[in-house]
């Protein structure tokens, strides 16, 4: 009886070290995984390896070249000027707000017309069953 009560005691110490271990490396794991705080460590720690990095980024980015003009070209090869892509941007714009401010007029006339042939297919089909 003396070797059970040892042995339950010696799996109560190994259990309680287990946790403990399990602790220790669930919160190193959530240090590890802190990716806000070890970016502010880092930043703290190497203040100016930082700040030239972002010199040279800025200095990467402003040497970059600028964007090439845009060409339209229609199907027979000719150049479209930009203000006539203007004025067909604005149109479309245009016809859009407009069909979106008629949308709700539309659909109440759709349904005043079509509401009634839609009830006579379905009540013939109910009437041939």
């Amino acid at each position: 009886m003396a070797g059970s009560e040892d042995r339950k005691t010696d799996l109560i110490v190994a259990l309680a070290q287990a946790r403990m271990r399990i602790d220790h490396s669930a919160g190193r794991l959530r240090e590890t995984l802190d990716v806000p705080a070890q970016i502010r460590r880092s930043v703290s720690r190497n203040m100016f390896a930082w700040l030239g990095g972002a010199a040279l980024i800025g200095v990467v980015v402003a040497k970059l070249p600028r964007r090439t003009k845009k060409v339209f070209v229609d199907r027979e090869g000719k150049r479209i000027n930009a203000a006539s892509v203007a004025k067909g941007g604005i149109l479309l714009a245009a016809a859009k707000l407009a069909f979106d401010a008629a949308r709700p007029l539309l659909l109440k006339v759709a349904l005043e017309r079509f509401q009634p042939l839609v009830e006579q297919m379905f009540a013939h089909r109910r009437d041939g069953e």
